[in-house]
């Protein structure tokens, strides 16, 4: 599901190369979620960040560090 998320949403960027943009690890607790329907818009919503960031030219946000503005304008904890 992350990857097809993540494809998809590079295509919409115009990413070119998707698959150097790598997996986050799904087993973190952040992504532990009991509805089917939160972990789907949760890993999408991780492939989109992660999509922007390389897009960007940026590290994906990691951990905590999560929560991310979309195109650069605040990463949480950062002013």
């Amino acid at each position: 599901m992350y990857v097809a998320a993540r494809d998809r949403f590079a295509e919409i960027f115009t990413h070119a190369r998707p698959a150097r943009i790598g997996m986050p690890d799904l087993n973190d607790p952040v992504f532990a979620l009991t509805l089917t329907l939160t972990l789907t818009l949760t890993a999408h919503m991780r492939a989109l960040v992660d999509v922007d960031a390389a897009s960007r030219g940026k590290t994906p946000p990691t951990g905590g560090g999560q929560m991310i503005y979309s195109k650069g304008s605040a990463i949480v904890g950062e002013h």
